[in-house]
């Protein structure tokens, strides 16, 4: 009995090697390569141009939306001119006659003033 059970132990470890040894050759090892690339080097002086031209782009872009405002302002004003224009000669109210201009007073004439 002992002849058959170690004749039994001795192919139960061959076929266990063989199962193991057969289940390794088609599994395909992958293994992970991480990359590390290094930004392009730049210098101070490639660093402040990029930052002038952001502060003028970002300068330009506030322009065009205060103009786009001041002409929508300015149209408004002008529909508003028209329409008090209409109600005054409806009204029948004329135009005042433009005010004289008040001539400064020099600092000859001040000083005279305070004698």
């Amino acid at each position: 009995m002992n002849k058959k059970l170690i004749a039994f132990g001795i192919i139960t470890a061959a076929f266990g090697i063989l199962l193991l040894v057969g289940t390794t050759e088609g599994v395909e090892k992958t293994v992970e390569v991480q990359t590390y690339s290094l930004p392009e080097y730049r210098s101070e002086t490639d660093r402040a141009i990029d930052a002038y031209q952001q502060m003028i782009n970002r300068l330009l872009d506030s322009n065009e939306h205060s103009t786009t405002g001041i002409q929508s302002i300015e149209a408004r004003l002008t529909k508003i001119e028209a329409s008090l224009a209409r109600i005054e000669k409806h009204l029948g109210i004329k135009e005042p006659a433009p005010a004289k201009p008040v001539a400064e007073k020099s600092k000859d004439n001040i000083s005279e003033e305070s004698r």
